[in-house]
């Protein structure tokens, strides 16, 4: 049995407002919810102090504390704890799309100030993409790479995206990243990027983020990432119990949650379901995989990452055929089950 469907943390406009346009907006600040963020902080830290000393802040009580809702960009802050965007938990999702040479997705190379960090995620989702451009006769052209600056140098940094073809190193986008301290001070230039030939032959573009975008750590705001992260888990636990302490069982009852992971511009902070898709005691996985993910290699790497295999979802199908319901209801059900994957420990 299925409990709950695509259950994410809320934000305005879902079908539109997956990705990283706009403001980073979010749209539960409830009481309740304010309350629980405060009870998540206090079972972490058990006292004011070291909360204060663990984010360099100065509350008197976790009452003071609340849930990051400001852009520090466009409005006033109390103080700088209230800051919340795309980058403000400590990591700036840098995303695009490459066509490759026709051997698979293009091999995409990280540089930040002149130093080789490694490879960007390739392999993902980019439907808009393939959608603008069918003759590129894939929509697996995705590329994401998460720069993590909480650590960082404040100043301007050099992020040079690289297409790397066989060892054939060649320049796609150089992005100027000014990482700013709690006092905004003014930000120099604290790195140089590297000298390549640009990338000429192959179709592709970098969507973000643009240049000279600054970026400022708020370990609350990273806080509270984690906080929804659980939230979420928790609300598909809640009613996977419900149903696996019954007849049914835990072995028969699956989440079908959305996995935003597999497409490069979905902002995975926003949709705040990462812990919902890890392997846990109440339930067992079903996901989304929206078509490419299907014939992709990203989503076999994740599922080993995560020691999870593909199982039949014949048993829920069987199960749901023989429920009493509508044609229309039934229908979108087994379609639901044809475009996902029911996953097992």
């Amino acid at each position: 049995m299925t409990v709950l469907g695509e259950v994410h943390y809320t934000f305005p406009d879902f079908f539109n407002g997956m990705d990283y346009r706009g403001e980073m907006q979010l749209t539960d600040y409830s009481e309740k919810s304010i309350k629980r963020f405060r009870n998540y902080l206090f079972d972490k830290y058990r006292n004011i102090k070291s909360l204060n000393d663990t984010l360099g802040s100065e509350y008197r009580s976790f009452n003071e504390i609340n849930p990051p809702s400001k852009n520090t960009n466009t409005v006033h802050l109390n103080n700088f704890f209230e800051h919340l965007d795309y980058a403000s938990s400590g990591r700036l999702a840098i995303y695009g799309w490459a066509a490759g040479n026709g051997q698979g997705p293009a091999k995409v190379r990280i540089f930040i100030d002149g130093k080789d960090v490694g490879y960007a995620e390739s392999g993902l989702s980019r439907m808009d993409v393939y959608q603008a451009i069918p003759t590129l006769g894939t929509s697996v052209v995705g590329y994401r790479y998460y720069l993590d600056f909480r650590k960082m140098s404040k100043g301007i940094h050099v992020v040079d995206v690289v297409h790397d073809d066989n060892g054939k190193l060649t320049l796609m986008k150089s992005i100027d990243v000014p990482v700013i301290d709690r006092q905004q001070t003014k930000p120099v230039r604290v790195g140089e990027g590297i000298k390549l030939p640009e990338e000429k032959s192959m179709k592709f573009w970098n969507d973000y983020p643009e240049t000279l975008q600054p970026v400022y750590y708020n370990p609350l705001s990273e806080e509270f990432y984690n906080f929804r992260k659980k939230e979420v888990a928790r609300e598909i636990q809640k009613y996977a119990d419900i149903v696996s302490s019954s007849c049914i069982g835990r072995d028969r009852t699956f989440s079908h949650q959305i996995a935003p992971m597999f497409n490069a511009d979905w902002n995975e902070e926003k949709i705040a379901v990462e812990d919902s898709l890890k392997k846990n005691n109440h339930y067992n996985i079903r996901l989304n995989t929206y078509g490419s993910a299907f014939y992709g290699d990203y989503i076999f790497n994740w599922l080993k990452s995560l020691e999870l295999k593909v199982m039949e979802s014949q048993k829920c199908t069987l199960w749901l055929k023989t429920k009493k319901s509508s044609m229309m209801h039934w229908n979108i059900i087994i379609t639901m089950v044809q475009y996902s994957l029911a996953l097992t420990i």
